[in-house]
């Protein structure tokens, strides 16, 4: 091998064997057929008698026999040893990364044969990725035995060997990793496929929306739609809106789902009812569904049944309503005669009598006040409830409610401090339901403070918001309980129920009043330290228009009429009247009254729900039709009714059938300016009845004429602020019936819009003619609304 080795058919063999090397590379990955393969064809042109592949832990502290052939022992050996990384001249090759050529040394026990004195070795480092991951290791019998060109040669084996043990590794990566996705592939299709069973066994109706297209829908979702379930999948999200668009009772309904899905981390929680294909009401989520790095994969839509739940609601509802309605009824007519007693009606009273009555009268209240609550709460809660909002004082609103409280503060030895604001703030809402939170807040905070506390009512401005805040000295709100104490009939403890009072429905009914102006009211707290509430609300930038003064209120005028068909509350409610120094006319039929209302100096209409002749309603609709009492005062009274829908009807407001509030109302409306007259023309019964009730709704009065003499015959009898017709009414056109107006002294300045359905230029220059302001159809209700608010408002809340 010394001087034969530099023979040109050496080189030539070395160099086969290299080349078969390679081939066997790309051929197959597998370590063992490699190594042996490479050992095996090395022996044609290198003498060794020992040869082995070393690989290094994974940990790096030790290394370890993987291949081992050794003439010795008769071939390949399947010996497994482990040394520590630093020991011996394989692990000085491991360290420094150098191939070495080791001409003599003495091999250790388990390397040396019993023959051997000096031994020679070739050790090559097999570099992987910058990484030396094992060695090539040759051993021969005898010292020197190894060339420079021997060492070349292990070196281009080592990379070849390395190189197969890289490509190795990186498959062995490869399928790792494929078996790691094989088996999540598996679990998340099992996990999908659960979950689609869950969904599918699922009474709700359940749709998943991502990219704008729908990527599952269970089978009550496909009935809801009334679409097979194939259709569905994929399907665009428009083509399915296009459909719910059909369904719903209520297009708006539509427009919140599509809102929340589009805010692409949106959510909703509502109910909505369907129409089509069957009539249900569902509980609908839209839920936003998130990856585990929170990145938004779509959109959970889900539709609950809850059609059966919704009819005992309301069945509920509609008792609770129905029970309060009559026990109202009764127990004003106690409170009226208790409180007529109290002051001497039936002559003078001892102390004792007077006590007791006192005592009767305070339960009494407790017990009504139960009562209108829960009229109240069926009220919001089936959306009976519509207020117009309005800018109102916060301070007019808290001053009025402190006063309210100030007997009920005192009984129970509690102080209410009115912190006033520097700003004159005014926000939107409804002044007596505004009223009605802080006084609800004030008696909590009054009743859970102990004696001698203090009571804080304060507000200011915040950006374009004002919060009030009421704040007490009471036992405090665990942190876990600040929302359950606006749930209905909720009290944190059974014992505060008898301590306190009351049945948990203030703060529930505040917060939906609240909810209704587009605010917020929530508490903060820290138990043992006292509770703070807190109501945030817009402000009002602009401040209502200053009414006409009032002019003084005649003495004939200070006169009511009275209907109501039971006659005990006749009897009190005229003792009531009669007490405040008015005029009573009392009967209990509607025709009477609108004939004594004819005969002029009638200054407020009080009237029930239930006459002999008809219903208090009709009475009303009646009452607004003549000229002479379009904007007479007039009150519904009786419990159960529905405000908004009064006020549609021309009343000036509803009340439950307290005397005192009754009495208080009448004189601050008779004192109060009168509704602003609107004579409107339209022959269409439904534009005209549409139009007359957004107007009252509005603030104004409004006179009803369906032809042009009619409405002259109203003008003249009572000439109105502004008069709203119609191009095309029967008779006398508008046109016309503008004209003469404008030729009559008394009615030439009038306002006066007109409603075309012609072409704005076949008709502008005559309008613009009679001086009117013109409204093209189609319209909304609410567009008239502001142009009329333009010419003669904006009319105030009464």
């Amino acid at each position: 091998m010394r001087a034969g080795a530099e023979s040109h058919g050496l080189w030539a063999a070395r160099l086969e064997v290299v080349g078969e090397l390679a081939s066997l590379i790309n051929t197959t990955f597998d370590l063992d057929e490699i190594f042996r393969t490479a050992i095996e064809k090395l022996q044609r042109v290198l003498e060794f008698r020992r040869a082995s592949v070393v690989l290094v832990s994974e940990d790096r502290k030790t290394y370890y026999l993987h291949t081992l052939w050794d003439s010795a022992r008769g071939g390949f050996s399947p010996e497994e040893r482990t040394y520590p990384i630093e020991r011996g001249l394989t692990g000085q090759a491991i360290q420094t990364g150098e191939a070495m050529r080791v001409d003599s040394f003495e091999g250790t026990q388990g390397i040396r044969t019993g023959e051997e004195k000096r031994v020679s070795a070739l050790i090559v480092p097999l570099h992987v990725g910058g990484e030396v991951i094992g060695t090539l290791n040759l051993g021969a019998q005898e010292s020197e035995t190894y060339s420079d060109d021997d060492l070349e040669l292990a070196v281009l084996l080592g990379r070849q060997i390395a190189t197969s043990l890289y490509y190795s590794k990186l498959l062995a990566t490869i399928a790792r990793q494929r078996e790691e996705l094989a088996r999540e592939h598996a679990h998340v299709s099992s996990e999908r496929k659960r979950l689609e069973s869950l969904i599918d066994a699922s009474d709700a109706a359940i749709m998943m929306v991502s990219e704008e297209h729908v990527a599952y829908a269970n089978n009550p979702m496909a009935d809801l739609l009334g679409l097979p379930r194939e259709v569905i999948l994929g399907a665009p999200l428009e083509e399915i809106n296009r459909v719910l668009a059909r369904s719903f009772a209520e297009p708006a309904d539509l427009t919140a789902q599509v809102s929340a899905l589009q805010r692409g981390a949106g959510s909703l929680r509502d109910r909505v009812e369907f129409h089509f294909p069957r009539r249900l009401v569902c509980q609908r989520t839209v839920a936003t569904v998130r990856g585990s790095d929170g990145e938004v994969l779509g959109h959970l839509v889900l539709y609950r049944d809850i059609t059966r739940e919704a009819e005992l609601e309301a069945a509920k509802s509609e008792f609770v309503s129905l029970v309060s309605h009559e026990l109202r009824t009764p127990l004003t007519s106690v409170k009226t005669s208790l409180n007529l007693l109290l002051r001497g009606a039936a002559g003078a009273l001892s102390e004792k009598i007077r006590e007791l009555l006192e005592i009767a009268l305070r339960n009494l209240d407790r017990l009504i006040r139960l009562v209108d609550d829960l009229l109240d709460l069926t009220r919001i809660e089936s959306g009976r409830v519509v207020t117009k909002l309005v800018p109102i004082s916060v301070k007019e609103a808290a001053t009025r409610a402190v006063d309210a409280l100030a007997g009920f503060a005192e009984d129970r030895e509690v102080r209410i401090e009115l912190e006033e604001s520097s700003a004159a703030t005014l926000v939107m809402g409804d002044a007596d339901r505004l009223q009605q939170v802080i006084i609800n807040l004030l008696s909590n905070a009054v009743k859970f403070s102990p004696a001698g506390g203090r009571v804080g009512l304060r507000w200011w401005e915040q950006g374009n918001q004002a919060v009030l805040e009421i704040s007490d000295q009471g036992p405090g709100i665990p942190t876990e309980q600040l929302e359950a104490v606006f749930d209905k009939f909720r009290q944190l403890e059974r014992a505060a129920t008898r301590k306190y009072g009351g049945a948990g429905l203030g703060l529930a009914i505040s917060r939906s009043i609240v909810e209704q102006f587009g605010g917020h009211l929530w508490a903060e707290s820290d138990k043992g330290e006292g509770s703070r509430f807190f109501v945030r609300l817009r402000i009002a930038r602009e401040r209502p228009e200053d009414l006409v003064a009032a002019p003084p209120v005649a003495a004939g005028l200070r006169s009511v009429v009275l209907v109501e068909r039971d006659p005990d509350l006749q009897r009190l409610f005229q003792a009531h009247f009669e007490e405040e120094g008015w005029e009573v006319f009392v009967t209990s039929r509607g025709t009477k009254a609108l004939g004594r209302v004819r005969e002029g100096g009638v200054g407020l209409i009080v009237t029930g729900l239930e006459l002999e002749d008809m219903h208090g309603l009709e009475f009303l609709q009646r009452l607004r039709g003549s000229p002479a009492s379009v904007d007479i005062p007039a009150l519904l009274m009786g419990p159960g009714g529905d405000a908004a829908q009064a006020v549609a009807y021309g009343a000036d407001g509803w009340i439950v059938g307290d005397a005192d509030a009754l009495v208080t109302e009448a004189n601050r409306l008779l004192s109060a300016p009168r509704r602003r007259v609107v004579l409107l023309i339209e022959d269409d019964p439904a534009v005209r009845t549409g139009l007359a009730r957004g107007l009252r709704r509005a603030g104004y009065a409004c006179l009803e004429a369906a032809s042009g003499e009619a409405g002259l015959e109203m003008a003249r009898e009572r000439a109105p602020d502004l008069v709203l017709t119609d191009v095309q009414v029967p008779g006398v056109d508008g046109l016309v019936v503008l004209r003469r107006l404008r030729g009559d002294p008394d009615l030439a300045d009038v306002p006066a819009i007109v409603i075309t359905g012609h072409p704005v230029q076949d008709v502008a220059e005559a309008i613009e003619s009679l001086q009117a302001q013109f409204l093209s159809k189609p319209f909304g209700t609410a567009t008239v609304l502001r142009e009329v608010d333009r010419l003669i408002g904006p009319q105030s809340e009464r």
